[in-house]
């Protein structure tokens, strides 16, 4: 039976080695899948919800459009803005371009010790209620920071996970300063790819107090559920960088990163999941290829064996012959 201190625990892609010339036969497949695509970067239009971003920072994207163009996308170079803020960013680390994470393409923040800086264009200030939504791969825990940041603002860090654990929340500059955790506590889970989100209510438009309100999936999961509410908020805020690694706050490798200048709704939370999945390898959540959600049990862990108790922790990391359905 597990500990009743033990934190959700998910099934998640392998980390691979990946040497160059490994590197170099992946380029030219995801360049002839961009040349093939026919579109901007190679990728199919965006839905509805995905077409309101007011930031859109998509790894696969920037690299093949790069592909596209000739260029290296390995290689450091500013990259747009897909949504509709018009940025430019780049990394901050000028050495380096986009990475190969678990085959798939992601800014590796751990790896270059660096974030995401806006490099272009005027930043955007946070909405009263705003979005965001991140495919991540979580660095483990790395004194002496231990802080690991997604957009951190002028003062706020939107989404933080907290010095010397594994707990997310927020982290605000302004006010009464200090760190708001999800409550009930949600403990990410290190290594291990996650699709997270936060749905900022401000008591007003320049406000650090309001809900944040935090969802979780990965690639086991049927699709996000709500996991906890911090009560601190950023908005009003402005724009600066996606980590924070002036303070040692990089926070992984990073896929995508969405903002909305609104509070998504939950199925349309479950919409941009669905839509922004980057594991070409790995079978999307059939809800996603219109299957009936049942809150669990038919498509969470799906493939890691099933979530049959519908607690969390996939079937097959179940401990043999406990009796409690809670575990």
């Amino acid at each position: 039976r597990r500990a009743a201190q033990s934190r959700p625990r998910r099934a998640h892609l392998q980390p691979e080695s990946i040497t160059m010339a490994v590197k170099t036969l992946l380029y030219a497949a995801l360049v002839a899948a961009a040349l093939v695509g026919g579109v901007v970067g190679g990728l199919p239009p965006a839905g509805p919800i995905m077409a309101e971003t007011l930031v859109d920072l998509d790894a696969e994207r920037v690299f093949a459009a790069i592909a596209q163009s000739n260029g290296d996308p390995f290689a450091w170079q500013p990259f747009p803005d897909y949504g509709s803020s018009g940025l430019l960013w780049a990394r901050t680390n000028n050495q380096l371009g986009i990475d190969i994470v678990d085959d798939i393409p992601a800014w590796d923040l751990l790896l270059g010790s660096d974030d995401l800086a806006i490099m272009g264009g005027t930043p955007p200030v946070e909405a009263q209620d705003y979005t965001h939504a991140v495919w991540i791969k979580w660095g483990a825990f790395n004194p002496p920071g231990g802080y690991r940041s997604l957009f951190r603002h002028a003062n706020d860090h939107v989404i933080l996970v907290n010095n010397n654990d594994d707990l997310l929340g927020v982290y605000g500059n302004r006010g009464d300063a200090g760190f708001s955790p999800s409550l009930p506590p949600y403990f990410i889970t290190p290594d291990a790819w996650e699709f997270i989100v936060v749905v900022g209510r401000g008591d007003a438009a320049n406000s650090v107090t309001g809900t944040s309100t935090f969802s979780a999936g990965g690639v086991n999961d049927c699709l996000p559920r709500e996991v906890g509410v911090a009560d601190r908020v950023a908005s009003g805020d402005t724009y600066a960088t996606f980590g924070h690694s002036f303070a040692a706050q990089e926070p992984g490798a990073v896929a995508r990163a969405m903002t909305w200048s609104r509070a998504l709704a939950p199925d349309e939370i479950t919409a941009v999941f669905c839509e922004s999945w980057p594991f070409a390898g790995v079978a999307k959540p059939a809800v996603c290829e219109g299957a009936p959600d049942d809150g669990c049990a038919s498509c969470a862990c799906q493939n890691a064996g099933g979530d049959s108790d519908c607690d969390g922790v996939c079937d097959d990391e179940e401990v043999a012959g406990c009796q409690d359905p809670s575990a």
